[in-house]
């Protein structure tokens, strides 16, 4: 685990100890869950509550921080029934780091999801699973084609690949890291080659307008009344400006 991962759980725990509201269970996701984030990770963190009025998802400065904060009442906490029903819906499992866990039950359902991901009827669900999600945005992709709609037609295709793309990287390497997605991939030398003729995006290229550009539109749709605080808020820009040297 790196020092930035130590350092960012300690912080998580201290913002945990100091919410005016009863914690039953806390975890760290993302970078830090898997213990390797870097000067540009910012911190992923659920907290599970039983005051069902406060659930939320928001983003928060904490000592300088970035949070990217999730409130769950605890009905939404992670049951064996609803992994084995939807296993895709909970892989995040796989790498969170629990810091808060008032019973015991929050390590038992993880350890308990780590060996059913891994399991013949665990991998044979989440592959199914993810190929309903794959057909489902393929089939919209086509209808947007038939529309003339080519822009959401692309986001929709687009959208297919990466969810098969991030499948195969969890059955094979058992990761969820988006910076281990496109390498992994590359590898498999035939599949990419085609893959680049129909991408849109230069991989290659270079990559420091896109803050600028997300910015913009988080900007344009706060200004036409849209108000999805946790993706549209301010401090979103500060998180892209942050990961800005990464891209």
């Amino acid at each position: 685990m790196t020092s930035r991962s130590q350092q960012l759980i300690r912080l998580a725990q201290e913002f945990v100890s100091e919410v005016p509201f009863n914690v039953v269970y806390a975890s760290v996701g993302g970078s830090t869950g898997r213990g390797e984030a870097d000067q540009y990770s910012d911190l992923d963190l659920v907290i599970y509550t039983d005051d069902i009025s406060l659930t939320d998802a928001k983003n928060v400065m904490y000592k300088d921080e970035i949070i990217q904060l999730e409130i769950e009442h605890c009905s939404e906490f992670p049951k064996q029934k609803n992994i084995i029903d939807n296993p895709w819906d909970y892989r995040f499992l796989q790498e969170i780091c629990i810091i808060y866990d008032s019973d015991g039950e929050f390590k038992k359902i993880k350890n308990w999801a780590i060996q059913y991901f891994s399991s013949a009827k665990g991998t044979k669900r989440i592959s199914e699973q993810v190929l309903g999600i794959v057909e489902e945005r393929k089939n919209w992709a086509l209808h947007c084609m038939n529309q003339g709609n080519m822009y959401s037609a692309t986001h929709a295709a687009l959208g297919a690949w990466t969810e098969a793309a991030f499948l195969y990287l969890f059955l094979t390497q058992g990761s969820l890291s988006t910076n281990d997605l496109i390498p992994s991939i590359q590898k498999l030398e035939r599949h990419f080659a085609a893959f680049k003729t129909a991408c849109p995006f230069t991989l290659n290229g270079q990559w420091s307008e896109i803050p600028a550009i997300l910015k913009r539109f988080r900007s344009y749709l706060r200004k036409q009344g849209f108000s999805f605080e946790f993706g549209l808020s301010p401090i979103q820009d500060l998180l892209y400006e942050k990961k800005q040297p990464v891209c």
